[in-house]
């Protein structure tokens, strides 16, 4: 099997080849790593760390830098097979068994279920078949979804209890999407099916494992009775605060934007992990300073790895505020937050970015002025072995004219920064239709409808618990190991 990871996972593989997208301008592709996790009484190999799954998946968050060895991690959805996005990608299902019964997903191994997004109450009573046993889910608006839109203001779904916010959304919350979040594991086989077949769209992401030996806990049949421990939902309500260690080591100071390139500090220190970068910008700027590129570079390497536009990196497309929102982005791991009693933007990112050497950050693109910002890191002594671990990266790229008939290719890793071997985690912020992630012979994302499949980062407690933006839509990453 090849051990590749696209969105949640990181395996080694030979070379991640190219990653294609049709349609959209703009992409950031976000390279961040998921983590090692905490102690388990199942027999484990002592040299591989340990992979996170379930509830600890949400816990371990400030693991995401190690190498997860033996899962593959996939995203599918409904999808207009000859390629038309007839009724937006709706009602196209595998095969029927009865009138109520129309499968859209059906998966056999052992794994988790991570992510289900519907529009609005589409396709409900949903069956979510874990190893056979039928676990039947709908929503408020199911009982009367002609008006459902009409005469509801508060919606949940039914029964409640297994799926609490905030890692679970309704449509009236997310203004169209029915979002789920809580892991269902299987042992054997993971079945969704839909009662009704109008407008029945489905997106999901789940794992698959080749085997339970480094898991951070046994895979148990998921059923409808489980209700997700309180600590994962107190921990996901803090999104938007700051979240990183507040202990360690810090750097923190005013600088001011008086030269075209400015250097932000540079680290000196061995094996640490950044916990936590923030900058400070005066609002009244914000969109003058909006895409300043940021560039990071690790261990004193010949190219940056993160180049990219400072909204993107922090979530949004823009930083227009128009409806005047407190957060523009909140998310777990970053956020764009507006204090308006103070005239400031708060930019804040809080996933774990190793370096062993050195690490440099630097604005560029500026046009001097005396613009002051503020600027804060924390890091730590990384916990995890450098041979498990891993280098963030954020790589943006603008195409103004796509050519008729050709691929728009964003990102192939084959000899980017000097690597020839790359392990891979997905996070690709874009606007697009039609994405394919190639890798060997087997695509890990089928389907099309990737603007919807968007919708899988706007409440994404995985990666960006709680996240919501009014910029960018979509998400996708990958790194290399270091030397």
């Amino acid at each position: 099997m090849n051990k590749f990871d696209y969105y949640l996972n990181l395996q080694y593989i030979k070379t991640m080849k190219k990653i294609f997208r049709k349609g959209g301008f703009l992409v950031i592709i976000v390279l961040s790593l998921h983590v090692s996790a905490q102690h388990s009484k199942q027999k484990m190999n002592p040299e591989l760390p340990i992979i996170p799954v379930g509830l600890d998946a949400y816990r371990m968050w400030d693991q995401w830098p190690s190498q997860r060895i033996g899962v593959r991690a996939y995203m599918r959805s409904t999808y207009d097979r000859e390629g038309g996005n007839q009724s937006a990608d709706a009602s196209h299902y595998l095969f029927a068994n009865e009138e109520n019964y129309n499968v859209s997903l059906d998966v056999k191994g052992k794994g988790v279920f991570y992510f289900f997004r519907a529009n609005h109450w589409h396709g409900s009573p949903w069956h979510f078949i874990v190893d056979g046993n039928d676990n039947i889910v709908q929503e408020t608006g199911t009982g009367d979804p002609v008006n459902a839109k009409r005469i509801f203001e508060k919606t949940e779904f039914i029964p409640s209890d297994p799926f609490p916010q905030p890692i679970n959304f309704t449509w009236a919350t997310t203004k169209g999407a029915d979002l789920i979040w809580t892991p269902m594991p299987f042992k054997e086989s993971m079945r969704i099916a839909y009662s009704r077949t109008r407008y029945g769209t489905g997106y999901y992401i789940y794992q698959l494992f080749a085997d339970e030996k480094n898991l951070s806990q046994p895979i148990r049949s998921w059923d409808i009775s489980q209700v997700p421990d309180q600590d994962v939902i107190n921990l996901i309500s803090r999104a938007g605060t700051d979240i990183a260690p507040k202990d360690i080591k810090k750097q923190s100071g005013k600088k001011q934007l008086n030269k075209e390139r400015l250097l932000l500090f540079h680290i000196k220190a061995s094996s640490s992990v950044v916990r936590a970068f923030k900058l400070l910008i005066p609002m009244g700027k914000a969109l003058d300073l909006e895409r300043l590129c940021l560039q990071i570079t690790w261990d004193d390497a010949e190219y940056p790895s993160i180049d990219a536009p400072l909204c993107l990196f922090f979530g949004a497309g823009t930083f227009y505020n128009r409806d005047e929102k407190e957060y523009l982005v909140k998310g777990y791991p970053i956020n764009i937050r507006y204090d308006y009693t103070n005239k400031k933007v708060e930019l804040a990112c809080y996933f774990p970015m190793p370096f062993f050497k050195s690490a440099k950050f630097e604005l560029t693109g500026i046009k001097p002025d005396d613009t002051e910002i503020d600027y804060e890191i924390r890091y730590e002594p990384l916990r995890c072995k450098e041979n498990f671990s891993s280098y963030f990266h954020a790589t943006y790229k603008d195409i103004p004219k796509p050519e008729l008939g050709k691929d728009m290719v964003y990102l192939d890793t084959k000899g980017i920064e000097g690597q020839n071997e790359w392990s891979l985690s997905f996070h690709l912020h874009a606007q697009s239709e039609s994405l394919h992630v190639v890798q060997m012979a087997s695509n890990l994302l089928k389907g099309s409808g990737i603007r919807i499949l968007s919708n899988l980062f706007h409440a994404l407690p995985y990666l960006f618990p709680g996240y919501h933006t009014d910029g960018l839509q979509m998400a996708g990453s990958c790194f290399a190991p270091p030397q």
